[in-house]
């Protein structure tokens, strides 16, 4: 997914940056940036270019006539005006045509420097393209394999399978990994999703990359796999020190499967860009995982003020109990004790006697709605970005 207008406001990039007018085109993707101090050669601006200025004469309008609508012909993703300089505010005008013709206009500070505002953007849009190229699967190759794997095992497995999902998985920050404990970490993520598909079909890359085509037959396993999943991918980092993004996505015909791919990838670069620590991604929770990044971005204490969450952990450490994983699936299945328990292998009673041991050693109240919420959010601050 190429970088656009809409993350770069929503990334926050540049506080104090906002949207003035032509919110109809944030979705236009950047591919470079280009900087007029004095919009003197707008006709010279090439597609998919960025184009900032100082608004230099820019509130008298017979300067510019028709200045909108030819950026939007030169096919830019948005004009950015800093005011400041030598205006105070975007001129009417520009708003008006701007909304008119689709095309984003912002309203940047005039304290970020040409060179600051080069140097931001670029980074962002070479590390938007970096994930795609660690990403190392030959996309066509991939899919071609796994429409014809998949439609194989459907074929042998004598069932009709009406929706498959798609898993990617990248080690992250694995230069000083050994091979060899990488490669067993994929085998055994290759395992776990084993266990809750009906089929399926994996592809690995240089010990680091993995793709997974499934299908379920068990409809409450198809509902568990991702949320057990990121808790594997918490333990892995933890315990073995393996940082490990995975996305995922459906599809209900082999046709939309390259889609599927596509989409994924957009997940990964979305944890990227946050910079997660690991973490699932699926697409049906795209806007969720953006949004919560933000409070993150916005936020860091949840957890350390948590002292709820603070003691769990440190009471798992100690004494190696399963307090904080007792915790997520009981409050994932909505503090239901019996589904929290199959979900765990144990039993009832036993499950009972957890969330009473947490409630005694922490004071917790599972039954205000509020409190669920604010354990739900500091659970999710640890397992994504480690807090």
């Amino acid at each position: 997914m190429a970088f656009t207008v809409r993350e770069l406001l929503e990334r926050d990039l540049f506080p104090g940056m906002k949207l003035a007018a032509g919110a109809d085109g944030i979705d236009a993707p950047v591919t470079w940036v280009n900087i007029m101090e004095i919009l003197d050669s707008p006709d010279t601006v090439n597609r998919g270019e960025l184009l900032i200025t100082t608004g230099y004469d820019l509130d008298d309008e017979k300067h510019y006539p028709n200045l909108i609508q030819r950026l939007k012909s030169r096919g830019i993703p948005a004009l950015v005006i800093q005011t400041g300089y030598y205006i105070s505010a975007i001129p009417g005008y520009i708003v008006e045509a701007a909304d008119t013709y689709s095309l984003p206009v912002l309203e940047m500070p005039s304290r970020f420097s040409f060179s600051g505002i080069l140097h931001v953007i670029l980074d962002a849009l070479n590390k938007d393209r970096d994930i795609w190229s660690r990403f190392n699967f030959e996309k066509e190759a991939l899919i071609a394999s796994f429409r014809d794997s998949l439609r194989t095992a459907v074929q042998q497995d004598s069932y009709s399978a009406d929706t498959f999902y798609l898993l990617l998985f990248t080690i992250i920050h694995s230069d000083d990994k050994d091979s060899s404990q990488m490669e067993e970490t994929m085998s055994h993520l290759q395992s776990f999703v084993a266990s809750y598909a009906g089929i399926c079909v994996a592809r690995t890359a240089e010990d680091r990359y993995m793709a997974i085509g499934l299908s379920f037959q068990n409809p409450e396993k198809e509902a568990a796999l991702t949320y057990d999943l990121q808790i594997q991918l918490t333990f892995l980092s933890e315990d073995a020190g393996l940082n490990i993004y995975a996305a995922c996505d459906r599809f209900f015909s082999m046709d939309e499967l390259s889609e599927a791919y596509s989409h994924c990838l957009q997940c990964l670069t979305l944890l990227d860009q946050v910079n997660a620590r690991r973490g699932v991604c699926c697409y049906d929770d795209y806007a969720f995982i953006r949004m919560f990044s933000s409070c993150y971005s916005k936020e860091h204490s949840f957890c350390q003020e948590n002292t709820v969450l603070r003691k769990l952990l440190e009471k798992d450490r100690s004494d190696q109990t399963h307090l904080v994983q007792t915790l997520r699936v009981f409050l994932a299945e909505n503090c239901n004790i019996t589904h929290a328990a199959e979900r765990l292998f144990i039993h009832r009673h036993t499950m009972m006697n957890r969330i009473q041991m947490i409630r005694d050693l922490t004071g917790v109240n599972l039954d205000d709605y509020y409190q669920r919420i604010y354990l739900s959010i500091s659970l999710l601050m640890h397992d994504y970005f480690a807090m």
